[in-house]
């Protein structure tokens, strides 16, 4: 499974204070400050699934904090996961200090701005479905489904089986809900994170040039819990 089995994730977290998605065209609006930080996006593609992985049939990912500069650098990026598989770690690293690893920086009164930014990296393995290697980045503030608020409330559980294409940027689209168990607001809110600019995959690639890859239906389940 490409997701974490439990999509719950408190946007609480968010540390900066931000009016729109990871894309500058996002309308979702979170809170209205007197001068709001548009948080910063990831230009570039996810990271290759790394060829250190034993017979290459690992799952592992991290989460990192890195600063990203005026110039759209990520800097002094730090792992926020305790003891996170070192293969992987060094991966995500070694992906964020190549100079093709650009952001679009954050910005303030329509100035770039050097910004904390948090980001899930993770990795996946699945040899029943082509790609069976992938390779996934989520943008704070929407990295993953979000549960929602009056299915939290009523402690309602679900899941929500989809698919999508990945284009050759990176970023899913034509997403199709399969089925829904639980209530529809659980589809909407994964359409929601996909169309929101957080979400970065890793296409395929054909002589060194990334191609539209569609991704097999994939199940992400919301449950309660620790």
């Amino acid at each position: 499974m490409y997701l974490p089995r439990s999509a719950r994730l408190s946007l609480l977290q968010v540390f900066l204070t931000i009016t729109a998605g990871c894309m500058p065209n996002a309308t979702r609006t979170l809170a209205a400050p007197v001068n709001p930080i548009t948080p910063p996006h990831l230009l570039a593609l996810p990271p290759a699934y790394p060829t250190d992985f034993a017979a290459k049939t690992t799952n592992a990912g991290l989460l990192v904090q890195c600063t990203i500069t005026e110039e759209g650098v990520a800097t002094a990026c730090i792992s926020l996961t305790l003891s996170p598989n070192p293969i992987a770690r060094d991966a995500a690293f070694r992906w964020l200090a190549e100079s093709s690893t650009r952001f679009a920086p954050g910005t303030q009164e329509g100035r770039p701005i050097s910004t904390p930014h948090k980001m899930s990296i993770r990795f996946s393995y699945d040899p029943k479905v082509t790609p069976s290697q992938k390779s996934y980045v989520g943008e704070w503030p929407n990295p993953f489904p979000s549960y929602p608020p009056q299915y939290e409330d009523a402690k309602r559980v679900g899941s929500v089986t989809y698919h999508f294409t990945v284009a050759s940027n990176g970023f899913p689209i034509d997403a199709h809900v399969d089925a829904i168990e639980g209530g529809d607001e659980f589809g909407a809110s994964v359409l929601s994170w996909l169309s929101s600019g957080c979400a970065h995959f890793r296409p395929d690639f054909q002589n060194g040039v990334p191609l539209a890859t569609p991704f097999p239906a994939q199940t992400v389940r919301f449950a309660l819990g620790n």
